[in-house]
């Protein structure tokens, strides 16, 4: 579009300043058309300041999430270092439990064999005792010939025999009550040493979960700053890029009015001249017909009046255009609007028209083919020049289509195909983005239909 409305204006502002044809009409005209340029890009300005806002503030609440995320974080990582500490801890009583459970292992194995052994040895008092205890013995401890001291001696042995094997005895009893006790010792010990396992394991699959967590909460806040800081950039690189834009139209609006002025006053001073040669002429002409006058005695003389007539066609109370495709439905207007694709608060240079890819696209109105070439944004384009229409230069052009059919400095009529609807450039379907340039400065293309 700059390519373009540079050339109108440097075409415009050749014919304001070449001899003969300078006029100062022509210069308002350029002035009205650069402030025209001036006010979309100052909408388009505004547009990218919205744009910067609503990505600041998006960045904003990435902050936000980004402190709400690492507060979380923080938590995870405190479970995660408990969760940790829970499994340290698991693991040394899991130790500890199977410590205990291989001592209490041990310790039945011993009282096993003690109680064995105990067993063994009462067996053989209580074979000693039968052995020695019998009537026949007793009765010999009566009637041998034996004195009263050793007698006394034998049943004193016999004595310590049976307090022996009772003491063995309560020994036994002893061992086997320990034996139970260090058995029922190493049942709850493999309990305990089952749960702990248990626990163990289950405190392990709970640290991996939290330790995933943290890492996920991490990447997504990551990716979430990157995303919106980038989006800041992109917004306030936009907004420079208008700035300079707007900058540019401006400093040609003061050339463009400094010439007007110029034209203005050369038109006085012209106008002056013109006026003072007219008002010479009259008074040499005045003193020709007095000289004349006297010479003469009379003169008889006979005018009349002639009338002239001129025709002119009356305005045209309409702007001539048509329907540039089949489709009259609008999906997007002329004017402010979300854009579609950024979500960003955009001006919208045209009317949209919905389509088909691969339907007719027609000329609005009869003109010649100026431009045809791809713009990144508006991918195939077309322009058509259509002159003065109701003292005003018009201008249509057609954009996104999937190929044009014309050429440029072809002559086209009123709805004569040119091409055929697309979505190319930067665009989210099918459909023909269509523009009227009034004066060389955008219009709302309704207007004109």
């Amino acid at each position: 579009m700059l390519r373009i409305a540079a050339l109108v204006l440097g075409f415009a502002l050749a014919i304001g300043l070449a001899p003969g044809t300078a006029r100062a009409d022509s210069l308002d005209d350029q002035r009205k058309k650069v402030r025209g340029q001036i006010s979309q890009t100052q909408q388009k300005v505004s547009s990218a300041t919205q744009s910067v806002s609503s990505a600041s503030a998006a960045l904003e609440t990435s902050r936000k999430q980004l402190a709400e995320a690492q507060a979380q974080l923080t938590y995870v990582q405190q479970q995660l270092a408990e969760a940790r500490t829970k499994e340290a801890e698991a693991k040394a009583q899991l130790e500890k439990a199977e410590s205990e459970l291989a001592a209490a292992t041990a310790e039945v194995e011993k009282g096993q064999k003690e109680v064995a052994a105990q067993e063994g040895v009462i067996g053989q008092a209580v074979r000693s005792a039968y052995q020695q205890q019998t009537d026949l013995a007793s009765l010999s401890i009566v009637v041998s010939g034996q004195d009263s001291s050793e007698i006394a001696n034998r049943i004193q042995w016999n004595t310590t025999i049976f307090d022996t094997t009772a003491a063995e005895l309560d020994r036994l009893q002893r061992l086997q009550l320990q034996l139970e006790a260090a058995e029922a010792r190493k049942a709850e010990a493999e309990k305990q040493a089952t749960a702990d396992k248990e626990a163990a394991t289950q405190q392990v699959t709970a640290t991996e979960a939290l330790e995933a967590e943290a890492e996920k909460t991490q990447a997504n806040v990551n990716s979430l700053v990157a995303t919106n800081a980038a989006n800041e950039a992109a917004a306030k690189s936009e907004l420079a890029s208008y700035q300079e834009q707007l900058a540019a139209f401006q400093a040609e609006d003061t050339r463009v009015s400094k010439l007007i002025t110029a034209r203005i006053n050369a038109a006085k001073l012209a106008a002056a001249k013109k006026a003072a040669a007219a008002q010479a002429a009259k008074a040499a002409a005045a003193a020709r017909a007095a000289s004349k006058s006297s010479s003469s005695s009379g003169s008889s003389s006979s005018s009349g009046s002639s009338s002239s007539s001129s025709s002119g066609s009356s305005s045209v109370s309409s702007w001539g255009l048509a329907y540039p495709t089949n489709v009259t439905y609008i999906s997007s207007p002329y004017g402010t609007r979300i854009d579609p694709i950024s979500g960003a608060v955009s001006f919208h240079s045209g009317t949209d028209f919905p389509a088909s890819c691969g339907s007719p696209i027609k000329a609005a109105r009869s003109g010649r083919v100026t431009d045809r070439y791809y713009q990144s944004s508006y991918g195939n384009r077309l322009i058509i020049d259509h002159g003065s229409v109701n003292g005003v230069y018009l201008s249509t052009a057609y954009n996104h289509a999937t190929r044009y059919i014309v050429s440029v400095g072809q002559y086209v009529q009123r709805g004569q195909t040119i091409g055929y609807i697309g979505t190319t450039g930067r665009s989210t379907g099918c459909h023909l983005h269509f523009q009227v340039y009034e004066n060389g400065s955008l219009a709302n293309p309704m207007r004109f239909l």
